[in-house]
């Protein structure tokens, strides 16, 4: 592979040293190179994940409807190097760790590049129902949703019933199907005009799932949460009894649900389009979630501010979501 683009590099001088790279190969396809240093007694292999998902998504009957929902893998090696190596004949030497290199597909755009509320909307669709599929069908967790790691899928190559749309309203009407009557919805189809940022021109696209460094299997006791703080779900932020904690699908789905809150928080119209600056921005709650390290104070903080919608979240968000905060509000008390 040919070295194209630095997308991604770890900011921090400790931990797993994370470089991520658009490479392309000699046939002239890209793809993404992910590069990283994980602790050589981690039992989670990103790697064995990536290529489950694929397996499961080729095996099950339903499976076609989420293949552009995560990247699918070309290869990849568990151990590139040792930091073992490295460190030669130091007498303290910190744990060791291995340098993982893994190759897949496809090359997503940031959440944050949504070119209408339509399309912001169809993205989260996709999200849960992949959520959904991996829960019930590759029984597993992801364990660190976050901003970075969700992203837009824009595809140009389909077939007529094979598009992104097409296949959101067929996992859509199935997950309905599995649930009762008193808690299912119509799946609805938004007809209409639609103001697109950006290029004028229709693009499908499709949510996608990225990043399973700290995905598990379900019913799997772990010695420590995971997770990015701001985005992590309530529960997992507190103690636990025994030092076990148990990730399950509605961790992921609090996590999802608080991306979600950010984008609506801080932007103020579609592709990136950030909100000006507030006066006693420093006070309000929610910006408090992104400067507080101490967890049980973090969960506190957020227990506050989601219970109390009406006064520390909706008189803060910008104008542009005005329409979308009532269904927001919904979201949150469901979650």
């Amino acid at each position: 592979f040919h070295v194209i683009k630095l997308l991604h590099n770890s900011p921090v001088l400790f931990g797993r040293g994370t470089r991520v790279w658009i490479v392309r190969d000699d046939a002239g396809s890209f793809f993404v190179l992910k590069d990283s240093w994980i602790l050589a007694e981690n039992v989670v292999s990103e790697i064995d994940f990536v290529r489950h998902i694929d397996k499961t998504i080729k095996e099950d009957p339903d499976g076609y409807l989420f293949k552009n929902a995560c990247p699918s893998y070309r290869i990849g090696e568990e151990c590139v190097c040792s930091s073992d190596t490295i460190r030669g004949m130091l007498t303290k030497k910190p744990p060791a760790r291995h340098q993982r290199r893994m190759v897949t597909a496809t090359i997503g755009d940031p959440i944050t590049s949504f070119r209408s509320k339509r399309e912001f909307v169809a993205i989260y669709l996709d999200l849960v129902n992949m959520l959904d599929f991996l829960n019930t069908k590759a029984k597993v967790i992801h364990g660190d949703l976050s901003i970075n790691n969700i992203l837009i899928n824009r595809l140009w190559d389909y077939g007529p019933d094979n598009s992104p749309s097409h296949l959101r309203k067929l996992a859509s009407t199935k997950a309905n199907m599995r649930l009762d009557p008193d808690s299912a919805s119509h799946v609805v189809d938004v007809s209409g005009p639609v103001n697109y940022g950006g290029t004028l021109e229709y693009i499908e696209s499709s949510g996608m799932i990225i990043d399973c460094d700290f995905m598990r299997f379900l019913h799997q006791d772990t010695h420590q949460t995971s997770g990015t703080l701001p985005f992590m779900a309530i529960k997992s932020l507190k103690p636990t009894q025994n030092n076990l904690f148990r990730h399950h699908a509605g961790h992921d789905l609090e996590c999802l649900l608080n991306t979600m809150l950010t984008i609506c928080h801080y932007t103020n119209g579609p592709s990136g389009n950030l909100r000006q600056a507030i006066t006693g921005d420093e006070e309000i709650t929610l910006n408090r979630w992104f400067v507080t390290d101490n967890r049980l104070q973090l969960a506190t903080l957020k227990s506050i501010t989601l219970e109390a919608f009406e006064l520390l979240i909706l008189p803060y968000l910008p104008h542009y979501w005005a329409d979308f905060a009532p269904f927001l509000h919904r979201l949150i008390e469901a979650t």
